[in-house]
């Protein structure tokens, strides 16, 4: 079946497609949400027992914010209520959104009644933030939510380990290179996604 952009003309399917394509399942934004919860919680304290508490709740996180909305993108693929598995026609990313939103708020609460650390609360806050914010954009424009993941785990890697956070904006850097390239987004919707998603983030992240 030949590719086509958002705005439906033909991508050429070549080895640089194809890489951008690869490239795009890689750095998915479900393995870029799983990735952000598990930086914090391997560096949620200074010592070792600390860090395995902060993965333990990494992954109660993960069951409780990602695989939730993950389900529901998954179920609704299957059925065939999206063109593809970006999502490119942008009507159809709307129930995704308010699904996503719905469900976060939900596992926000169970996870604070639960008492999870406070670093965590403000990683979810900015991901409501971010999601939020791109679900308003989207009556109107599209974002590209792969950059806007990408731009979440980079810029928490970078408020922990510098060296880190700078190899995930290389790769957020390759990764939109990716989007454009495959025909899913413009160059202006892969920036946008990017510093929403920064954006958030270092205003959730502690000074």
């Amino acid at each position: 079946m030949p590719a086509i952009d958002q705005f439906g003309n033909p991508v050429a399917q070549d080895r640089s497609y194809r890489i951008g394509r690869a490239l795009s399942q890689v750095f998915h934004p479900i393995t870029n949400g799983i990735a952000s919860f598990i930086v914090v919680g391997a560096y949620a304290g200074d010592f070792l027992d600390e860090r395995i508490l902060g993965l333990g709740w990494a992954l109660a996180a993960v069951a409780l914010i990602v695989l939730p909305p993950t389900l529901y993108f998954y179920f609704r693929l299957f059925r065939g209520h999206y063109s593809d598995d970006d999502v490119s026609q942008r009507g159809q990313r709307n129930s995704l959104y308010f699904f996503s939103l719905g469900s976060i708020l939900l596992a926000t609460l169970a996870l604070y009644a639960l008492s999870i650390p406070a670093i965590f609360l403000r990683l979810i806050g900015a991901s409501i933030g971010i999601t939020v914010i791109c679900m308003l954009i989207n009556f109107v424009y599209k974002v590209s939510v792969h950059s806007a993941s990408i731009a979440t785990l980079a810029t928490l890697s970078a408020y922990y380990l510098v060296p880190l956070g700078i190899a995930f904006w290389v790769a957020a850097l390759a990764l939109g290179w990716a989007r454009i390239r495959t025909g899913n987004h413009t160059v202006g919707q892969v920036i946008l996604g990017w510093g929403i998603a920064a954006t958030c983030i270092l205003l959730a992240i502690p000074g």
